[in-house]
């Protein structure tokens, strides 16, 4: 093996090792481990398929093998047990098309140390050690290399899982709930955010693939505060505008109508209900969607500001 080479097939060995760990911890010692340990279990658990989530966004087709070879460790543990099924897929992937997008892509040995040092930071949280600051996050520099490589789920995940962990081992959890919005509070919303921008497609100025996830994208805005969620919807028009991308406005504007006309399963309506102006404006901007779309279908010329005036596309 070349120097390269050679660290790539160390660390695909590392990362088999530690998807190995996953499957056992996850498929038999957290069945088997008493009351008293079940905690410690769990957060070992979570933290072995940390490691695996971020691993199988290594470059170099690294992340690829991984990922058949957690494939191949879940089919075999189905086939030896049917009845545990419901958690056969650790690894939840938003969006499979934006593989490059989406993903780490860093050197198989930079993404396993990647998420090892996640893991650390998490194990720090719950000594009885105070809860690491963002400026210890910094030094990591864990959250910057998720974030700059738009691994916003991944960054999620990590911020998530620090929190929880902290908040369930501290005796105070007032103080502990404080203490941790102190911390992640930003960090927390920037991610957020990142992520409703990218189930829209993303922004003119962010990584953009085009790709709508309408029910991500309705559940993320929804638990924003309203002012953040329509500045964040309005950003992902432009792109697809200037584009000429019909489709993708269509389900932009349905995205906006359904988060003014929908309902939870409890029955009571969503919160942007009383958004009229707004539903307005999504249902002309949906109409009109449907229009260019059968212009540009006949290859007739038109200019889109020609239409409605009051319409989301024209607003800045």
């Amino acid at each position: 093996f070349t120097s390269e080479g050679g660290d790539s097939t160390a660390a695909l060995i590392a990362m088999r090792c530690m998807a190995q760990a996953s499957i056992l911890l996850r498929e038999h010692l957290l069945e088997a481990c008493p009351r008293s340990l079940l905690s410690d279990t769990v957060t070992l658990s979570n933290l072995a398929e940390l490691v695996c989530d971020v691993s199988t966004r290594a470059d170099m087709g690294i992340g690829e093998r991984l990922e058949k070879y957690i494939d191949l460790l879940q089919r075999t543990g189905q086939m030896q047990q049917q009845s545990k099924t419901a958690l056969s897929d650790s690894s939840l992937v938003l969006h499979p098309t934006w593989y490059v997008g989406d993903g780490l892509l860093l050197p198989p040995l930079e993404a396993l140390s990647t998420g090892m040092i996640c893991c650390k930071m998490v194990m720090d949280a719950e000594s009885n050690n105070p809860s690491p600051s963002m400026d210890d996050m910094s030094r990591a520099d864990v959250m910057h290399s998720l974030g700059s490589r738009g691994a916003y789920s991944t960054a999620l995940r990590v911020l998530v899982l620090l929190s929880s962990n902290v908040m369930s081992r501290h005796e105070d959890a007032a103080l502990a709930t404080a203490s941790i919005v102190t911390q992640l509070n930003s960090a927390m919303k920037k991610t957020y955010t990142a992520l409703a921008e990218r189930s829209l497609g993303g922004t003119e100025s962010g990584i953009t693939s085009g790709c709508v996830d309408g029910q991500l994208a309705v559940s993320l805005l929804l638990h924003m505060p309203k002012e953040t969620a329509f500045k964040v919807y309005k950003s992902a028009l432009p792109s697809a505008m200037s584009k000429r991308d019909f489709p993708r406005i269509l389900t932009l504007a349905t995205v906006g109508t359904y988060c003014c006309m929908g309902s939870f399963s409890s029955g009571s309506s969503f919160p942007w209900r009383k958004q009229r102006k707004f539903s307005d404006q999504c249902d002309d901007l949906s109409r009109n969607a449907i229009w260019w779309r059968i212009l540009a279908q006949f290859n007739v010329s038109f200019d889109t500001n020609n239409f409605s005036r009051d319409s989301l596309s024209s607003s800045k």
